[in-house]
């Protein structure tokens, strides 16, 4: 369990790529060693383990300089401020984008037709209530989906799944925990297939074996063996998968 981001006067910003970007510190209860993360939301976010100074944050970031600047691209993506949901605006789904058209109906309803995400609502000009109607629309998209992926891809050889849930995780693409439930951040609907395949397979082995050793990769490996790429692939674009 991870404790709550740092609620203390903000860190000063850092340059990276000529940009001033702002960064957060939050305290987990999980972590051994400090390290950074480049949020699909949060943007940048040091990670301290409890009782560690909180000047270790710049004093990581200052000796990470050349990773971050590696890595300008995708951090000024995430930091940056999404568009409104109005008609117009690009929306992922399935590694396809679809143009979203907002429709004044007071019967809420979202329907794929063509390239269009025609979402039908009583409040158009409500970004908010827009923002709460698509995120309802994905999640059950992606219990479908993520169920059906789940159970295509579990082997009779693995341990029985307990449960699987469909949550909106603020770090992770998902998780597995020690009783077999399995946990998944609803955004994976809207990459490719196969990267939502790859997460799968990745937490069907963690039925087996709960940690990352050699064991565990040699199993994915043997299991999907595109995971490596697909892994690239959410790392890339995982900012992207957002509303």
């Amino acid at each position: 369990m991870s404790a709550p981001t740092d609620t203390s006067s903000p860190p000063t910003p850092i340059l990276v790529g000529g940009q001033r970007v702002a960064y957060t510190i939050r305290r987990s209860t999980r972590a051994r060693h400090s390290s950074i993360h480049i949020h699909p939301r949060r943007g940048l976010e040091v990670v301290l383990p409890l009782g560690v100074p909180t000047t270790t944050a710049a004093t990581l970031l200052r000796k990470e300089a050349r990773w971050l600047a590696k890595h300008a691209g995708e951090l000024h993506r995430a930091t940056r401020t999404p568009p409104p949901l109005q008609t117009g605006v690009q929306l992922p789904l399935r590694g396809h984008w679809y143009t979203l058209t907002l429709n004044p109906s007071p019967t809420p309803r979202a329907v794929r037709t063509g390239d269009t995400l025609l979402v039908s609502t009583p409040h158009p000009h409500d970004p908010t209530a827009v923002r709460a109607q698509l995120e309802r629309w994905y999640r059950n998209l992606a219990r479908r989906f993520i169920t059906d992926r789940v159970h295509a891809l579990h082997d009779t050889a693995d341990p029985p799944v307990a449960r699987i849930t469909i949550r909106d995780q603020q770090t992770r693409w998902a998780s597995c925990s020690n009783n077999g439930s399995l946990s998944f951040n609803w955004r994976l609907v809207m990459a490719p297939p196969t990267v939502l395949d790859a997460v799968v397979a990745h937490e069907l082995v963690h039925l087996t074996v709960h940690n990352h050793s050699r064991r565990f990769w040699r199993a994915l490996d043997q299991r999907f063996p595109q995971h490596r790429a697909c892994r690239r692939w959410l790392h890339h674009n995982g900012p992207r998968l957002t509303l």
